[in-house]
């Protein structure tokens, strides 16, 4: 009778097969901050603390912990809110806003945005459009409608991030982002894995059970 060890192999390495499929999976978007934190590790914020109400240049090099960015946008950036409660936004309007380069092994962005008016002040009732892209090739929009300053949005993917794009809506509003977090994607086996996996121990103590069954007459 066959041995039943090539099937116990088959079933095995089909389940590793899952676990490296998932590397090639797609961006997943949250939009609330306590999910996307469940989904992630090792998160650090960007709270753009000491950034100046004023002219920035594009584009920036950023660090927060134990990762690195740049922020860039066309005609260059501008650090608007208030002194206590700086925020990051572009320097001319309706322009897009866009984080790169990143360092750290950065595979997952999320952060509030919203839209500023010509003072830097918050504008209620704008439409952002926000698109990030990853080393594996996905690309996620996702859209907020009536952005508020508490406007989560976060993607993570099981690459490396290459970018996030924000663009608005109103050409005579302007893109900005507080509190931009960047974190690295929490590695979750699809439900398919873990049913093989337990197909594989299942057989495994199959043939655990009928060894230990098995006697051995003297001659």
């Amino acid at each position: 009778m066959s041995s039943p060890r090539p099937l116990l192999a088959v079933t095995l390495a089909a389940a590793l097969g899952a676990v490296s499929s998932a590397s090639h999976a797609a961006l997943t978007a949250f939009t609330t901050s306590a999910s996307f934190a469940a989904a992630t590790l090792a998160s650090a914020t960007d709270a753009f603390n000491l950034l100046p109400i004023d002219f920035i240049a594009s584009p920036s090099n950023r660090t927060i912990g134990p990762y690195s960015y740049v922020a860039s946008a066309p005609g260059g950036l501008f650090g608007a809110g208030s002194a206590a409660n700086p925020w990051l936004s572009t320097n001319l309007s309706g322009a897009t806003l866009t984080f790169g380069s990143f360092g750290g092994g950065v595979s997952a962005i999320g952060g509030s945005f919203f839209g500023s008016d010509i003072a830097g002040a918050f504008l209620a009732g704008q439409s952002l459009t926000l698109t990030a892209t990853d080393s594996v090739g996905a690309s996620l929009t996702q859209t907020i409608n009536g952005a508020t300053q508490t406007s989560f949005l976060g993607f993570a993917s099981t690459g490396t991030l290459v970018s996030l794009a924000v663009s608005i809506a109103s050409p005579n509003a302007f893109a900005a982002v507080d509190n931009l977090v960047l974190a690295q994607a929490a590695p979750i086996p699809e439900p398919e894995t873990y049913a093989m996996l337990l197909a594989g121990l299942a057989t495994l103590a199959t043939i655990g059970r009928r060894r230990r069954g098995r006697h051995v007459w003297p001659c």
